[in-house]
């Protein structure tokens, strides 16, 4: 087992490697030739059980919910795919009693805990590519910190899928850890992730399926005195990333001549 989680992490490694060679073609190909992979336990049942775990808020989480909300425009429609807790909700109600808002996630119980905590709300207990490709029908997709749970071969159909989804010109707000460390941590593997990530990384698979990337926030993950080390950090970088906010947007079709 330990060896097959290792390969896995080697598939992740040579990405970046081609990435870096800028060697395009062979790395697309490595989506699907992949054969061994993290042991995925991303249930309904394994997320609920982690949703009703959690202690609370961490800073860099903090950072990053307090983030999105402010990138998000409670005027227009929101897909938020992979819901979570309802952290995010708390604060877009903040701005707004009428959000034009569908929140889904695969964990039964966490989705009527949601319903009941946020009435105004519409959530649905689905899986991430369970809505019809309805073409053009949200404004602002959010993907946060799901990416990393998905499958590499199922990674380019979930993306081309939310693409469907996006209005042209709308945004697609998707965060991911990076730099985490999880090859040293295995076996353990806390939270069933199944990629590892890097700001170029996800700026690639964006664009293959159409996306032009926007803006990147980054945050490290500091224990103390989280947001004097954030604001200095952003000028010196003197530590790396560990979570990055990427927004993305869907081109306007070209006007005619």
């Amino acid at each position: 087992m330990i060896g097959t989680m290792h390969a896995a992490v080697a598939w992740e490694k040579y990405r970046k490697h081609l990435l870096a060679l800028r060697k395009y073609r062979a790395l697309l190909h490595t989506y699907q030739n992949q054969t061994v992979f993290l042991p995925d336990k991303n249930t309904g049942a394994f997320w609920d059980d982690i949703f009703a775990q959690q202690p609370g808020v961490f800073p860099m989480e903090s950072w990053r919910i307090q983030t999105i909300a402010r990138l998000v425009d409670c005027t227009k429609s929101i897909l938020n795919l992979g819901v979570g807790r309802g952290d995010l909700e708390t604060l877009l109600l903040k701005q707004s009693l009428t959000l034009d808002y569908l929140g889904t996630d695969i964990a039964p119980k966490t989705v009527v805990y949601l319903k009941q905590k946020f009435p105004t709300l519409h959530f649905q207990e689905a899986k991430l590519q369970a809505l019809s490709p309805k073409k053009n029908q949200f404004d602002q997709i959010l993907l946060l910190e799901v990416l990393e749970h998905i499958k590499q071969n199922e990674t380019f159909a979930l993306l081309k899928h939310i693409y469907q989804l996006t209005k042209p010109g709308g945004a697609f707000i998707v965060s991911v850890p990076v730099n985490e460390g999880l090859e040293q941590m295995l076996p353990i593997n806390p939270n069933s992730h199944m990629r590892l990530y890097s700001e170029e990384l996800l700026s690639f698979e964006l664009r293959v399926v159409g996306f032009n990337i926007s803006k990147i926030y980054r945050a490290s993950a500091f224990s103390r005195q989280f947001n004097l080390k954030q604001r200095l950090n952003s000028f010196w970088r003197f530590r790396q990333p560990n979570n990055i906010v990427v927004v993305a947007r869907k081109p306007l079709p070209h006007s005619a001549d």
